[in-house]
């Protein structure tokens, strides 16, 4: 009994004596028993609670378990129900007696319909079923040495509710409103006497937006869509020696309508000739456009041009070519109420498409994707006879469009840890496809065990038992490495030269190699 239970462990990793006696058809008391004297024995360990109650516990095989389980295994792989006796076995033989059944050809062939079999097999087939005795079918195979497996699966990931209840239902206009009161404070109110605070307006009051402001808002595409994985694997295992596999592993994974995000309210700067303006005042020229635009600004000087102006206070903007810095810091500049390029007269959606949201419009989406090649060879010998290792390696590609979860911080800004994940352009989103911020390309993970030769039944101190045997008998010694190469990572020029929403990464074009290749330049 103790060895069917120890390699009831061996195969399912972890049992609770509720599953153990359920698996093995035993009675709680003899479980209980059985697993209380592989823990003394150092052979299982508990691991943990089993349930809520504190009486049923989760139990799992120590290393030396492992070993000595394996070689219970080597003997009889049989792990079910507990043996019974022979006159028990035989009552249920004679049960299930087949000598008082009678099998029809119609019978056979559908029980069979899955093999394809001549007429001729069928007439014997069915001589040899109707005569109650054992059937031996026989075909030529392998060694059971080598195997192949491979299989697909197509997974749908769920909404991520979290950004919706904390990004989107909180933030409804007229859902919330918020109503200070200083005065009674400063006149040296206190708690017991709090007066009675009243909104200020009507939910319906907060529909429309002010026409300008520096608020911001998050709202949801309508066409958002369930993320969708297609997975699939292919590997081929070999054992070369007794207990010793080679195996090598092809991964695959292709990842489209990822949860994503974006500001719709970028900067425009290409369309309204103001990227020609630019140019124009960084080469000591004066812009037409940009001395209009700048006629109402109250930073601007006696006698002095909206081009001057520029030169003046933007002098590092104009050096590192911030161009879509420059129109974001105009356009969000707000006098008595309204924006610069409307107080020039160029209306207030010469910069930003949603002036009513200024601080950004972030649009919830499924606009991203994924895709992941990995091949994975593995060298393993199970523990056996005192010594087992493992070692594999992993060769794998990670290439992705965003790589941050968006649930937290849903658009990364400026140059951020998970800025490399916005659009750099929204209407191309593919710009951001590169290796995935956690992409590793090699990675080697092994691991060795081997028992020490000491104590009881052991090349030294074969004799020992009691104390002496606990003291210097059961020690292993184990080693594990791990080796991963670095990961990708982005450096940027501290310029939006491209985005007013992200930082442009630095143009290593004149790099070495060798910088290259450390800093991995996503």
């Amino acid at each position: 009994m103790t060895r069917l239970v120890a390699k009831a462990l061996y195969a399912m990793g972890e049992l609770t004596e509720a599953s153990t006696g359920q698996h093995l058809k035993l009675p709680y008391s003899i479980v209980k028993d059985i697993l209380t004297s592989l823990c003394r024995e150092k052979y299982c360990e508990i691991k943990g609670p089993g349930d809520g109650t504190g009486i049923l516990f989760r139990y799992a095989l120590t290393d030396l378990g492992l070993a000595r389980a394996q070689e219970y295994m080597d003997t009889s792989q049989y792990v079910g129900p507990a043996p019974v006796t022979l006159a028990q076995f035989q009552d249920m033989v004679q049960s299930q007696s087949t000598l008082k059944l009678s099998f029809k050809r119609p019978m056979l062939e559908m029980a069979l319909r899955q093999l394809v079999l001549t007429s001729q097999v069928c007439d014997q087939l069915g001589g040899a079923v109707n005569s109650g005795t054992p059937v031996f079918l026989y075909g030529e195979s392998g060694n059971g040495k080598t195997s192949i497996r491979g299989n697909y699966r197509l997974a749908y990931d769920r909404i991520n509710t979290f950004v919706f209840s904390s990004a989107i239902f909180q933030s409804i206009p007229g859902i919330t409103a918020q109503v200070t009161s200083t005065a009674y404070g400063q006149a040296g109110g206190r708690l017991p006497n709090l007066p009675t605070l009243q909104p200020t307006g009507k939910p319906e009051d907060f529909l429309q937006p002010p026409s300008v402001s520096a608020n911001s808002m998050r709202v949801v595409d309508p066409s958002f869509q369930s993320p969708r994985t297609h997975g699939w694997v292919l590997s081929v295992q070999r054992e070369i020696l007794k207990g010793t596999i080679v195996e090598a592993t092809y991964v695959g994974r292709k990842a489209d309508h990822l949860f994503g995000a974006y500001n719709i309210n970028q900067a425009e700067y290409r369309n309204n000739g103001f990227l020609e303006a630019f140019n124009v005042v960084k080469a000591g020229g004066q812009s037409p456009l940009m001395n209009q635009l700048l006629l109402a600004d109250t930073r601007r000087q006696a006698g002095e041009t909206g081009s001057d102006m520029v030169r003046r206070l933007y002098a590092s903007t104009l050096t590192l070519n911030s161009v879509a810095g420059l129109a974001s810091s105009l356009g969000t500049r707000i006098q008595s109420g309204r924006t610069l390029p409307e107080l020039a007269g160029f209306g207030p959606y010469f910069f930003f498409p949603y002036p009513q949201y200024l601080g950004g419009l972030n649009v919830i989406d499924s606009g991203d994707w994924s895709r992941y090649d990995g091949l994975e060879l593995k060298l393993e010998r199970s523990f056996r006879n005192g010594f087992g290792y493992l070692v594999g390696y992993t060769l794998s590609r990670s290439k992705d469009t965003r790589s941050f979860d968006p649930a937290f911080t849903v658009v990364g800004t400026a140059n951020a840890q998970s800025a490399s994940s916005t659009p750099f352009d929204i209407y191309n989103r593919s710009l951001n496809y590169a290796y995935s911020d956690f992409d590793r390309r090699h990675a080697v993970q092994a691991f060795l065990v081997a028992e020490l030769p000491f104590g009881s039944g052991k090349r030294f101190g074969g004799g020992a038992d009691g104390l002496v045997n606990g003291l210097v008998g059961g020690w292993q010694l184990s080693a594990l490495v791990r080796w991963f190469s670095g990961r990708p990572m982005t450096v940027y020029s501290g310029s939006n030269t491209f985005s007013s929403v992200v930082q442009t990464p630095a143009n290593c074009s004149g790099c070495t190699g060798s910088a290259v290749a450390e800093v991995g330049v996503r």
